[in-house]
Parts: C-alpha cells; sequence; structure tokens
C-alpha cells in the first residue's frame, strides 16, 4: 500500500523464460505500461534516457519511478513491463490517501475510537526531514552542482574532486541545515558514495554544541566506502548536535572528512540526497502508544468488573491496593529485620517459662510418687494391725 499523491519507485523482476533473472536491460529495452483505478485501459509509459526512471538493482531486479501524477488516483494501480529477451512483468500497488484509515478498517472512528490516539501518537513522532541550506569545501574542488543538489534522490549530484597530495584528509566538505523551532534532530541519510580505491574512505562527523567540537558518527564498519554506485547510510544524531541558542536556533552542522592516504584527483565524493530527520521534541511516544493500545484492545473489550478481564482486574486490584509504597526497600527490610528480632526474644522468654513449667511438673510428679508410697505403707501396717487381732 502507498500513499496518494507520492512519487515512488515499484519494483519490476524481469526473468527469462527458463526462469533465469534478465541482466542489463536499459530503459530502451521496455516497454512499460499502467492503468489507475476506474480506467477502462492502458496507459503507456515513456521513459527517458535518465536513471532516475529506470534503473537496474541487480539479479533481475529493476526499480520505475512512477510520477505523481501518474500515482494521483485511489485505489489499485497496475502495471506491466516487457523487455528484450524476457517475460512480461505484471506489477499491482494500491494508492490511499489516509493509510492508518485503511489498515485500521471500518471501525475506525476519526473523533472516538482510541486507534485516534495511535495515528496522532505516530504523526507527532513521525520524522520530518530537511535538506540543507548552506555547504563549503575546504578541502576538494567542485565538479557538478551545488549543495542544494542534496535535497532530494535524483542521481543529480553535488560532485566534489578530492585533492592529490593531502593524505590526512584528502576531501573536507561540511552542510548546514535548520531544523524548525519545537522539534529534535534524531537521523542523518546519505544517499551517495565515495569513488576512490579500497582504504581511501570518508567519515561523517556532527557538531556537538556541548563540547563545541566535531564528533565523529562512523565507524571502521560504517565509514563511507569505496564504491561505483550509490549506496545508503543512516546515522543517529542526539540532542547535543542541535544548537538551541537564540541565534541561529536549530541548526546542525555535518562533516565529511577523507580517510585513509593516497587521494588523487581521479577520486571523487558524490553526494545525491543528505537529509535531516527531526520529531517533535518531548514526544513520549511508547506512553502514548501503549495507552492507546489497551483502550482499544482490552478495555473495550472488558470493561472493569465486566467479563473475564474485568473481573480478573477488580480481584488485582483488591490484593494489591494496601500493599505499602516500595515494600522492598532497604529500610522497610530493616524494620522488619528489627521486629523479628523481636519477636524471637520473645519466643525465648517463653521457651524458658515453659521449662520451669515442665521442672515443676517433674518436682510434683516425685511428691506424688512420695504420697503413694506412704499410703501403700498404711495399708499394710492396717492389713497387719488386722491379722494381728
Amino acid at each position: 500500500m502507498i500513499k496518494q499523491d507520492i512519487a515512488r519507485r515499484l519494483p519490476v523482476y524481469m526473468q527469462a523464460a527458463d526462469g533465469s533473472p534478465v541482466l542489463g536491460l536499459t530503459w530502451e529495452d521496455v516497454d512499460v505500461y499502467y492503468t489507475k483505478e476506474g480506467d477502462a485501459s492502458l496507459s503507456e509509459k515513456t521513459l527517458a534516457d535518465d536513471p532516475v526512471e529506470w534503473f537496474e538493482i541487480g539479479q533481475g531486479l529493476y526499480k520505475i519511478l512512477f510520477t505523481v501524477a501518474e500515482l494521483d488516483t485511489i485505489g489499485f494501480f497496475e502495471y506491466f513491463v516487457t523487455g528484450t529477451g524476457a517475460l512480461q512483468y505484471p506489477g499491482l500497488a494500491q494508492i490511499s490517501k489516509y493509510l492508518l484509515d485503511d489498515i485500521a478498517g471500518s471501525e475506525f472512528d476519526i473523533g472516538t475510537d482510541t486507534l485516534e490516539l495511535i495515528r496522532d501518537a505516530i504523526t507527532s513522532f513521525a520524522p520530518t526531514t530537511h535538506s540543507a541550506n548552506a555547504g563549503n569545501i575546504t578541502v576538494g574542488s567542485l565538479i557538478a552542482g551545488t549543495y542544494a543538489k542534496t535535497g532530494i534522490e535524483d542521481e543529480d549530484y553535488w560532485q566534489i574532486q578530492c585533492d592529490a597530495g593531502d593524505d590526512a584528509l584528502g576531501i573536507d566538505v561540511d552542510l548546514t541545515f535548520s531544523v524548525d523551532e519545537g522539534r529534535s534532530p534524531v537521523n542523518i541519510l546519505i544517499r551517495g558514495r565515495i569513488h576512490s580505491a579500497n582504504g581511501r574512505d570518508v567519515d561523517v562527523y556532527a557538531w556537538n554544541y556541548e563540547l563545541s567540537a566535531w564528533e565523529k558518527l562512523t565507524s571502521s564498519a560504517t565509514q563511507m566506502r569505496h564504491s561505483v554506485n550509490d549506496k545508503s547510510y543512516l546515522y543517529n544524531l542526539s540532542f547535543n548536535h542541535h544548537k538551541h541558542e537564540v541565534v541561529a536556533h536549530g541548526e546542525v552542522k555535518l562533516r565529511f572528512v577523507g580517510q585513509g592516504t593516497g587521494f588523487t584527483t581521479s577520486h571523487n565524493l558524490y553526494l545525491d540526497q543528505v537529509i535531516i530527520g527531526s520529531v517533535v521534541e518531548g514526544t513520549v511516544q511508547p506512553d502514548v502508544i501503549a495507552h492507546a493500545v489497551w483502550g482499544h484492545d482490552i478495555e473495550s473489550e472488558y470493561p472493569s468488573g465486566n467479563g473475564v478481564a474485568g473481573g480478573m482486574i477488580i480481584q488485582i486490584d483488591g490484593k494489591t491496593i494496601n500493599l505499602p509504597d516500595d515494600p522492598a526497600s532497604e529500610t522497610k527490610i530493616d524494620i522488619a529485620i528489627a521486629d523479628i528480632s523481636v519477636v524471637a526474644g520473645k519466643i525465648d522468654v517463653v521457651d524458658s517459662n515453659v521449662d520451669l513449667i515442665l521442672a515443676g511438673t517433674i518436682s510434683i510428679n516425685s511428691k506424688v510418687d512420695i504420697m503413694d508410697a506412704n499410703i501403700d505403707t498404711l495399708i499394710l501396717r492396717r492389713d497387719h494391725n488386722v491379722v494381728g487381732d
């Protein structure tokens, strides 16, 4: 599903009759047709001699750029591609105006349903992109374009030639951005390449306004490496990469610096797109969405005190409502240990009393035995006297 009125590159897989991928097709080797929702016939798409509209990914996979005018109708968008030595490829995309509404279905009520909270949260958290408003070349020479070429991904480059003999840098280029009031930068997306050779790479830096120093965003594993094709790079930005002073508030600065040795004038940096992503400051995304999901998925189905889940909620609440705050704190544990010691002392006292009672019982038993013996003696004497008479 794709959003209405947004230009998109849609995939095409070209394969031969035996199932093997067809490689190396150019825009001149293919014919493209499409139909919008409600059309009664196919429309032919005219491709230009421009890699933006038709380009090869690899292993038989290609992409076609469809324009806003071609993707302006809600519903199903069908496209067909035929190519030299390849089977016809049928493609299908669904175009929507409100993606979340369509996903949620007929139960989604924009005014009352708590799924609206989810959409609001996602909307407020969704990044807005910002392109550069200034650029500067410190080391290197301009070959083509300007910093403004980095605003969109169209393979129209800001191309900078590396300086020869400067083993420390080879190239040093910076871009300046302005992030809107109330938003905070979160990442940087780069589409481009350094065309040099192995061992001659480019590191990306962001200016840290708290430290007043350039902070490297890349590692040895995430540098812009030598490539003959464009690659995408994504790096995270922090709060301190964003200027918060009154003058130039919202400023973000990025820097591209060559790494390695032996740069020559045959080495070039190609920047197709460099954009900053930002979000609304203070957005509590996880909490808001969690609350909304609770409201829609559980509370609406099992309101408090109603049904199995509601009854369990009441039971749990009843068992936990009188629990002390932070029952596992060290203070409360120490108090509990002291109470246990007092109880243990009382148990010792009771035990001593029990021992005394047992001792007294033994003494009583001894006296009972003596009395019993005396009685036996008296009975014997009495019986003797009776016999003697």
